[in-house]
């Protein structure tokens, strides 16, 4: 059976790690990166169907990952997550491709809701 992961995108460990604390918890395999072209590389690796993007990375920009994505791999669906609660740069991120804008500080049940519909039903554990 294909395994589908969930890429989570964030400069902050602590973000990343509960994030991927919650999404394991709810059966999902998470793979980590702290910069876009980590991104980059795990998406080349491993079979992703949600990217979970911060806005602000380190280098290329989330929004910049998330056209990229767009562009090249649009059967991963891109939710952005971040701490920027703005309408204009929400409707950036979708009319470049996001499927999502989840704004943190973001409950669990408000996480998973966010990607589970996007994921592949391979990728959820039994």
């Amino acid at each position: 059976m294909d395994r589908y992961s969930i890429l989570c995108v964030d400069d902050d460990p602590d973000v990343l790690r509960s994030i991927g604390r919650i999404l394991t918890e709810a059966g999902h395999e998470c793979l980590m990166a702290t910069r876009a072209s980590e991104a980059h590389r795990l998406i080349a690796a491993h079979r992703v169907s949600v990217a979970l993007c911060d806005i602000g990375l380190p280098g290329e920009s989330g929004l910049d990952l998330l056209a990229s994505l767009a562009n090249h791999r649009p059967a991963i669906a891109t939710v952005m997550v971040t701490g920027r609660d703005d309408p204009q740069i929400a409707d950036t991120a979708l009319a470049l491709g996001a499927y999502g804008y989840l704004t943190k500080p973001f409950t669990k049940e408000g996480l998973v809701a966010a990607v589970t519909e996007y994921v592949k039903p391979s990728s959820i554990a039994s």
